[in-house]
C-alpha cells in the first residue's frame, strides 16, 4: 500500500458497490489467503484483490464476468 493518500475522480457508489463485490467474492471463494493491494504508477491506481481457490472453475468465471458486464450494461 502506498504510503500517502491515493486520490481517484469517480463515481464514489459504483467504486465502492466494486470493490465491496471483490472483496465479499474474495471471501465466499477462498480456499486460504486473501491479498488485498493498492498500487499507484502513473497517475494511476490499481486495486488488486487476489485468492486461492480450488472450488472455483473456468467455466463458472466465465459465467461471474459475463453476469458482471450485464450488470454494467444494465446500470
Amino acid at each position: 500500500m502506498p504510503e500517502h493518500d491515493v486520490i481517484i475522480i469517480s463515481d464514489d457508489s459504483a467504486v465502492t458497490r466494486v470493490i465491496e463485490n471483490l472483496i465479499f467474492n474474495a471471501i465466499t471463494h477462498s480456499d486460504g489467503n486473501i491479498i488485498i493491494s493498492l498500487e499507484e504508477k502513473d497517475s494511476k491506481a490499481r486495486l488488486t484483490v487476489r485468492n486461492d481457490t480450488h472450488s472455483l472453475t473456468e467455466k463458472m468465471l466465465i459465467g461471474c464476468l459475463i453476469d458482471f458486464i450485464w450488470q454494467i450494461n444494465l446500470d
